[in-house]
């Protein structure tokens, strides 16, 4: 074959390609088999070996190609990146329209409405119809450059369809993976005795950030677009926005060969986006895809461009969310555990069932009103949810698959470790507000609880003092309170099963090297009911002092910022305590109280919120989210939408993977220490 002649096959097999490309991913339909097109792209491949020179940048063979790369290149949006806030109920939606309309005035816009895409939000640029880059989300502003793996994507059109296409236009959307791909993936790499992955989301973040682009080729991945960013009709944004709705942005995604969800739909009033919010939830298990609700938006973009910017969200929309995912189990049996504090709280233990991405094998029930409230019994089968994707809990019983061997369970009148008497306290408002606590200060469980708290990372942090340690030397007699811990002896501990005088030594001098602390982290390893990490820091920065806050009155403490009623009383009521009077008293004779520098003397990082994830080399976890601290910023354990900075060390776990998902930016260590320079 002449060149002339194969630059005409090389250009009829691209535009039958494409065509083919998109009744696939466009119009969901199909006029050949995969192994047919699979055939005209080998012979377009073939043809191109032969006449390099005819290779252009659109041709569907130059999805795979490049070389792996040693980084991601930061990128600049033209146009912030948003997030959206979440709505969980109708209520909160008709919340979210009368705000505004609030702020807007009488109500002069429709809704637009769409599935809620559970994958990962990227930018594609396109110059002159071509595709030219493709970023993440990043945070918001600022994100990584992954063109050449998204430009594996067969969804993704290399090229723009229609006449008359402006010279640069910038699409938004979602890159995914399939359901069935999602599970072929697993397969393999479980068979490669490698991890799995939890969902599709991680899946496709992963797949994103191969710097091998022929990795994520391998992956499947899809994209489904929702926004076009810059105006497609070569006039200004201005002028755009104010003639453009939404739904006409999807004519244009449509019309350039770009996918959508199909499940779109322009709504006049609540009423109607409720109706297709049911519709959607009943058809979610039978999508290729995950979703995990809808996205309401104000359709007239004027509309939304008056109402603006709150935080990291546009005011004119908000993601409607599905109820948490739910499955079935069986209750096996009803335990009953005894905390530090002494309550009693019954815990379900039910056959292991994978929901929201974890294996999950218990339940708290809370307490016996709770266990009424369901009427659960020993052997019924229930649902069990996952509220906020963490704690999994119990809510509903399906009486009609109940057994006729299932059994009532009520709590126990005296301790189940200790036997002692149980008395009922109110901890809040309502029936469900009332704890069963055991009396007896002296009881196993609430003694080798309250040791571990006390050792526990956020309190004295006595690395290697696990938890069946403190068991065993309670049970030994070795320890019943905190100051029994610094009278530890090697010679003590040598006489123990198992016990050598090497890790005799480690414990005595992990414990030894704990005998200064700060007044937040003492008195967070006191215990005190509903006193976590940072209610210990907000009274520690107010009171300076363990003898103000020991005399504090309820109206003192309530004054300080984040203290409420609840929280003042258990503080009031644990230290008028003899019992922990005595404790402190023992305890203050083995060890030194640091002063309390007080709040945050450089501002720099107020207001940010830190997540760390993997090993750090400058500091410890502990000593990064102190400095977070002490620069006014807020160290958190969890990623979430509001984190503005997930740093990240050796060997990072899930939070690196779930801020990529949220778009929450990332930074190494080095970047964090420029950071915190003051």
């Amino acid at each position: 074959m002449k060149e002339d002649q194969a630059k005409q096959r090389i250009e009829k097999l691209k535009q039958e390609i494409h065509y083919h490309r998109r009744l696939y991913f466009v119009e969901d339909r199909q006029e050949i088999s995969d192994s047919a097109l699979d055939s005209l792209k080998h012979e377009l491949v073939q043809l191109e070996k032969e006449y390099p020179d005819l290779i252009t940048h659109d041709s569907p063979s130059q999805r795979i190609g490049g070389e792996p790369l040693s980084a991601f290149k930061k990128v600049t949006h033209t146009e912030r990146m948003l997030s959206l806030n979440d709505a969980f109920s109708f209520d909160e939606v008709k919340e979210w329209e009368g705000r505004l309309i609030r702020l807007l005035g009488t109500k002069q816009w429709s809704y637009f409405v769409d599935v809620k895409f559970d994958g990962l939000a990227m930018s594609i640029m396109y110059e002159n119809g071509v595709f030219a880059r493709a970023a993440t989300r990043g945070d918001g502003i600022i994100g990584e450059d992954v063109t050449q793996n998204v430009r594996t994507i067969e969804s993704i059109p290399l090229k723009l369809e229609g006449k008359s296409i402006p010279r640069r236009v910038e699409v938004r959307g979602e890159v995914m993976m399939m359901k069935d791909e999602f599970e072929r993936v697993n397969k393999q790499l479980k068979k490669d005795n490698k991890e799995i992955y939890a969902n599709p989301r991680n899946l496709s973040a992963g797949s994103i950030r191969q710097l091998d682009p022929k990795i994520t080729a391998s992956r499947k991945l899809r994209f489904f677009g929702w926004d076009v960013e810059t105006s497609p009709w070569g006039v200004s944004d201005e002028t755009w926005q104010r003639h453009v709705s939404r739904s006409d942005q999807y004519e244009f995604l449509k019309s350039f060969g770009i996918p959508t969800s199909g499940h779109h739909a322009v709504c006049h009033t609540l009423d109607e986006v409720e109706k297709i919010y049911h519709k959607i939830e009943r058809i979610r298990e039978k999508l290729p895809y995950w979703i995990d609700g809808i996205v309401v938006k104000v359709n007239e973009i004027d509309v939304a461009q008056k109402a603006g910017i709150v935080g990291k969200a546009p005011r004119a929309a908000v993601a409607w969310k599905f109820p948490a995912e739910e499955v079935t189990t069986v209750v096996k049996d009803i335990q009953v555990q005894v905390g530090r504090t002494g309550v009693l709280t019954p815990v379900a233990l039910f056959e292991p069932v994978r929901v929201a991405g974890t294996t999950v094998s218990r339940a708290t029930l809370h307490n016996q009103a709770e266990i009424d409230r369901l009427g659960v019994r020993i052997g019924d089968t229930v649902i069990i949810r996952k509220a906020g994707d963490i704690i999994p809990e119990v809510v509903q019983v399906l009486p009609k698959l109940r057994p006729r061997s299932a059994r009532p369970f009520r709590i126990p009148s005296a301790c189940p470790i200790c036997h002692s008497r149980i008395e009922s306290k109110k901890i809040g408002k309502g029936e469900q507000g009332v704890g069963l606590y055991c009396t007896n200060k002296q009881c196993f469980a609430q003694q080798v609880n309250a040791l571990i708290h006390f050792v526990s990372r956020s309190a004295f942090d006595m690395r290697g003092l696990k938890d069946k340690l403190i068991e065993l030397f309670v049970q030994q007699g070795l320890i019943s309170e905190p100051a029994d811990l610094f009278d530890l002896t090697v010679d003590a501990l040598k006489i123990l099963k198992g016990f050598k005088n090497k890790k005799a030594r480690n414990i005595v001098d992990a414990i030894q090297s704990r005998t200064h602390i700060s007044l937040d982290r003492f008195i967070y390893a006191l215990g005190i009911p509903q006193v976590g990490a940072q209610t210990a820091r907000a009274l520690a920065n107010d009171l300076k002092s363990l003898n103000n806050l020991k005399s504090a009155t309820e109206d003192a403490l309530m004054a300080i910022e984040d203290i409420g009623p609840i929280v003042a009383k258990n503080v009031r009521e644990w230290f008028c305590d003899r019992l922990h009077q005595q404790i402190i008293t023992r305890l203050l004779s083995k060890i030194a109280i640091e002063s309390q520098t007080g709040k945050a003397q450089s501002k720099k990082l107020q207001g940010l919120i830190f997540v760390f994830t993997g090993e750090l080399s400058e500091y410890s976890r502990e000593e990064a989210e102190e400095l977070v601290r002490s620069l006014g910023g807020k160290a958190m354990s969890s990623v979430s939408k509001d984190t503005d900075y997930v740093v990240v060390g050796d060997g990072p776990g899930s939070k690196l993977t779930k801020a990529e998902q949220l778009g929450v930016k990332v930074v190494d260590e080095g970047e964090f220490v420029k950071m915190t320079r003051v």
